[in-house]
């Protein structure tokens, strides 16, 4: 059940980052819910699982939707393993932490793609970029984040068994 609810959450993702957010967008800001999905791995299941799952969510991405291959990988290794630190260091139910961690790291991701643009020779306002398009980005991944943390902890966590261990006790 949890490598099941991995799985399809790592594909709905890439369906949205993809294809949704790609034609449905508010004025070119759109949030990156593959970011958002592995914060949300860091904080209930550790750095190294999100550094894995991260590395080859953004191995799947760079191939079939990147220009090149391994930009995302070692973004979402990093971010993942970054987001593994808040790991059974908060209060269980607090949706704070996780948000404001995705939205520092899509804040973080942001900033280092203005960094390469810049250093590509492209002119641009930083300003106005970052007003425009990355605040508000960041901020709607950590709304993500917040909508995704209650969806995945009771399967992340194991509470669906508990949960399913009472039904059939309660059946009898």
């Amino acid at each position: 059940m949890r490598k099941f609810a991995i799985f399809s959450s790592v594909l709905l993702c890439i369906y949205l980052d993809s294809i949704f957010f790609d034609r449905i967008n508010l004025y070119g800001i759109r949030p990156d819910c593959m970011l958002a999905l592995i914060v949300v791995f860091g904080i209930l299941m550790g750095s190294l699982p999100a550094a894995v799952i991260g590395t080859a969510a953004g191995l799947v991405t760079d191939i079939f939707f990147g220009e090149s291959v391994g930009y995302n990988a070692a973004l979402f290794l990093i971010l993942g393993m970054a987001a593994g630190f808040f790991y059974r260091k908060y209060y269980a139910d607090n949706l704070i932490i996780p948000a404001l961690t995705a939205g520092l790291a899509a804040l973080s991701k942001e900033l280092v793609n203005a960094g390469i643009v810049f250093l590509s020779g492209i002119k641009f306002s930083f300003t106005v970029m970052f007003l425009r398009y990355i605040l508000p980005s960041s901020l709607m991944t950590a709304v993500l984040c917040i909508i995704a943390i209650p969806v995945l902890k009771p399967v992340l966590s194991g509470q669906y068994k508990k949960t399913e261990r009472n039904f059939f006790r309660l059946r009898k």
